[in-house]
This record gives structure tokens, sequence and C-alpha cells, in this order.
């Protein structure tokens, strides 16, 4: 009995031996995670701490993440959009922090041609999680699953590329999204991916395609009329806002789904009188302007955010006085 005592024992130490370098890398790793300021920790630190001057907000993904630049608004500015970012997560936001805003008098909601089917667990999962490490809110799986590893631990719930990657530039405090972002500029390199050719372009359609689901469409309309009607009782107008792409990009998303935004649109612009702003298609915008085929280059943002002061801030502030 002694000797088999003794010998759980020897185990027991040798299996502790094998199991704490293991656990050292798994906690230095979830340590360094933390620490890191990526866009959305960055943003949460700033928004919990209020007073947000954000004459003009804005929501939408990647679209309107790098194509408004909220420093040459000429207004106060107070972005919310961000990359594969649906209008769950806009409205989500909004009411999570809708406290700390100062006098908000201009709402853009970005929409892309797939926002009203857009489901952000469809392809990139994960970054549900994100959000609620982030900023505390569950996403469209309300509340997300308990026992799923990655609502407590940012080492289960990044990809591991991601985390390699920052941990061979030391878990910076804070990257370059989120730099630019803190001074109302942006950084396209930073969170677009740069693609050329026509297999990119089938990939890309093929992706934003992927993250369709029918399914959503009854939160998603509840989730952008919730932002037109935040909007009204705060006194602040609401403007749907559809940014530029390529030609290739439009001509290859043209169809029914594409049909389909614009008669949500439509029906929208009926029922509440909201101002559209549709610029998908706007022959001022060169394919030069654009990063790939859907994002605009910092040039490209500049001209989009100069039309955007001149033609909708500008006015509807001016009328709103």
């Amino acid at each position: 009995m002694r000797s088999e005592s003794r010998a759980l024992l020897r185990y027991l130490v040798r299996l502790l031996l094998f199991a704490a370098p293991l656990f050292g890398v798994t906690a230095g790793l979830e340590l360094g995670l933390r620490r890191v300021g990526t866009l959305h920790h960055s943003r949460a630190q700033r928004f919990a701490a209020g007073n947000l001057p954000a004459t003009v907000l804005v929501t939408g993904n990647s679209h309107e993440t790098v194509g408004v630049i909220c420093q040459k608004l000429g207004r106060p500015c107070l972005k919310l959009a961000a990359g594969s970012q649906g209008v769950l997560y806009d409205h989500l936001l909004i009411e999570r922090y809708q406290a700390g805003f100062v006098e908000p008098r201009l709402l853009l909601i970005g929409l892309s041609f797939y926002s009203f089917k857009y489901s952000l667990g469809a392809i990139e999962g994960w970054r549900e999680f994100e959000y609620w490490h982030a900023y505390g809110i569950d996403g469209e799986r309300r509340p997300l699953p308990f026992f799923d590893p990655r609502r407590f631990l940012l080492l289960a719930t990044y990809p591991p590329q991601t985390t390699l990657d920052w941990a061979l530039k030391r878990f910076p405090v804070q990257l370059g999204a989120a730099r630019a972002d803190a001074r109302g500029d942006v950084d396209v390199s930073t969170l677009v991916q740069r693609e050329r050719g026509q297999s990119a372009l089938v990939r890309r359609v093929r992706n934003h395609m992927g993250n369709m689901r029918a399914e959503v469409l009854p939160e998603t309309r509840k989730a952008v009329s919730g932002m037109i009607e935040w909007a009204k009782s705060r006194g602040a107008t609401p403007v749907l806002l559809v940014s530029p792409v390529t030609r290739d990009y439009a001509r290859a998303v043209s169809g029914p789904e594409l049909d389909g935004m614009h008669a949500e649109v439509a029906r929208l612009q009926q029922s509440y009188g909201v101002q559209v702003a549709d610029y998908m298609t706007d022959e001022r915008f060169s394919d030069a302007e654009f990063y790939d085929f859907d994002h605009l280059t910092r040039a490209g943002a500049e001209h989009f955010t100069a039309i955007l002061r001149e033609e909708v801030v500008e006015p509807v502030l001016a009328r709103s006085r």
C-alpha cells in the first residue's frame, strides 16, 4: 500500500512539473493579451469615462471606419463604426454609452449591401466574445454561451496567428488603429488587408455573402429602427449612409441582395422620413481612391469626408439650429 502511495505521489509530482511550464506560458499569454490596446479595448476605456463630444455620431462597419475621418468633419465627432461590425452592435453600443454622449445632433448610420442580413457569428463568431471582453455586452446570441472558454479567456478568443503576432511585438499597449481612432483619424493599412485582382474580388464578395443570414433580418430591422428612434428622441437627425465602393465591386454584388438593401432603406425612408445619403456608386470616386475593392485610401477618405461635410453634415446641422 505504501509503495502504491509513493508511486501515486511521484506521478503527481511529475504531472505538476510537466504542467507548471504550460500553465506559466498560458498565464503569460493571457496577461499579455489583456494589456494589448485594441481598437475596442481603447474605445471602451475612453467611452467609459463619459463626457463624449458627439455632435456627429458615426456607426457602421469597416467602410465607415476607414472612410470617415472624424477630425476633418469640422464638428465634434465620435465614431462607433468598426471592422466587421453589424447594425446589431451599432445599436447595442449606442444603448450602452448613450449617457456619455454630449449634445448629439447628427447620427450617420452606416449601411452596406449586406447589413440587413449580416451575422457576425456566421463566420467570425470569435468577435462576439471580443465585444464581451471589451464592452461587457452580449451580441447576437443573448446571452453568449456561459461555458464557452472564450467568455473567460482572451487566449481562447483571438485567432492563434493574432496572438502570435502580438506576442512577437511584446503585446503593444496601443495598436495603430487605436492610436489613429483616438485622435479622430484613420489608418486603413492597420485594418484592411490590401487585395487586388479578379480572384481577390470574388473572395471578397463571397466572404460578405457568407456572413449573410436571412433569419437575422427581424433583429437588424429592429436595430436600425431603434437607432433612428433614439436619434429623434434626442433631437438629433438620423441619416442612412451608404459609403462608396469600386465599380467592379458594385457590379459584383448587384442583384437580389443589393435590391433587398435598397428596399429596406426605402421602407425606413417612408416610415420615418429619414434622409438617405447613398454614395455607393458615386462617380466622383475613382478606382485609384480605393485601397482594395470597398475601402477607401487615405486620400479617398479625405475626399469622401469633404463631401459628407459639405452635403450632409453642414446642411443637417444648419437646419437643426
